[in-house]
């Protein structure tokens, strides 16, 4: 959740029917049965207090080079796997990018999502459609090891590792080239 939005500045913590835009995802986020944790990456200082007021877990600041509005999803991904190895030798097996401008993104979004995600080498369509979402497969860099997908519509992204670490995968993965939100 970036501070510096040049459309609207702060969106991530304007207020929308009675709370910060954050708040939707964190809420959701935090009910999903499928996550362990949830992680804001932020270099703001006032999203970071409010992320951690909601129970967002917020082990460290994103670096201001990974805050622009044309830094991609994976450098900040992968910004967030090594520093979690870095201060907690920590590794997860699956990334679920929720990015805060989608409020009406419910819990079962996620938890289906991940489902599919586990049942399948990859994510389908129909999984997409199961979500009414519009399609937009952005990776498969194999079949057996990791998909992304993100549906438009939820903003969700799944990325998972299988035998090599998060970082390897994330790097054989051409970035989208769609700025953070």
């Amino acid at each position: 959740a970036r501070g510096g939005s040049k459309g609207i500045h702060k969106k991530n913590i304007k207020n929308l029917n009675g709370k910060p835009l954050l708040a939707y995802t964190a809420e959701q986020a935090l009910d999903s049965k499928k996550l362990n944790r949830v992680i804001l990456s932020t270099e703001d200082p006032i999203i970071k207090k409010i992320g951690k007021e909601l129970g967002l877990e917020v082990p460290f600041d994103r670096p201001s080079d990974l805050s622009n509005d044309d830094t991609p999803s994976l450098p900040v991904m992968l910004h967030v796997v090594n520093m979690l190895e870095k201060i907690e030798n920590y590794l997860p097996d699956i990334i679920v990018l929720l990015q805060p401008t989608s409020p009406l993104r419910k819990t079962y979004h996620i938890d289906d999502a991940i489902d599919q995600f586990l049942k399948s080498d990859s994510i389908s369509s129909p999984t997409l459609e199961e979500m009414n979402a519009s399609e937009e497969v952005t990776s498969n860099v194999s079949s057996s090891s990791i998909a992304t997908i993100r549906a438009e519509a939820g903003r969700l992204t799944v990325i998972s590792r299988k035998n090599e670490t998060i970082e390897k995968k994330l790097q054989k993965i051409k970035p989208t080239h769609q700025p953070l939100l």
